[in-house]
């Protein structure tokens, strides 16, 4: 049976101190394969596995400026790293909590969204290194 998920606690850290939660974290995990054909070949002889590509975005409310300023603060490439934690919230797997570590991330864009009758929210998009998924009962 499949199990359900539910998301929360999403933690921000830059250089191993905790810097603010984030609202929303989409991870996108590429693996880019690659087809090889022989001369002459309409199908594929092989699919070749390609380089992995991590990417995605964090959003959060805005609290400070800690998360736009890894974007903005020097021309070196800030790296921070962020966790997050599911758990299942059905009886039978109660107890049960995974953790997604992204490891490496570079932040690529930022954006502030100032509406006019909601909470003013600013966003990143980043690459990363490495992730990690463990499960804890």
């Amino acid at each position: 049976m499949a199990k359900l998920y539910k998301g929360w606690g999403v933690k921000l850290y830059k250089d191993s101190t905790e810097i603010g939660y984030a609202t929303s974290a989409t991870i996108e995990i590429a693996a880019n394969p690659e087809a090889a054909y022989q001369i002459g070949s309409f199908k594929p002889v092989e699919i070749r596995r390609g380089n992995l590509e991590i990417s995605g975005t964090i959003e959060r409310a805005c609290v400070d400026n800690e998360l736009i300023s890894l974007i903005t603060d020097s021309g070196t490439l800030t790296e921070f790293n962020f966790t997050a934690s599911l758990v299942t919230p059905t009886p039978e797997t109660s107890g049960e909590i995974q953790y997604i570590k992204v490891i490496g991330c570079v932040p690529e864009t930022g954006s502030l969204d100032i509406p006019q009758d909601g909470i003013f929210t600013e966003s990143i998009d980043f690459i990363a290194k490495d992730f990690e998924i463990k499960t804890v009962s």
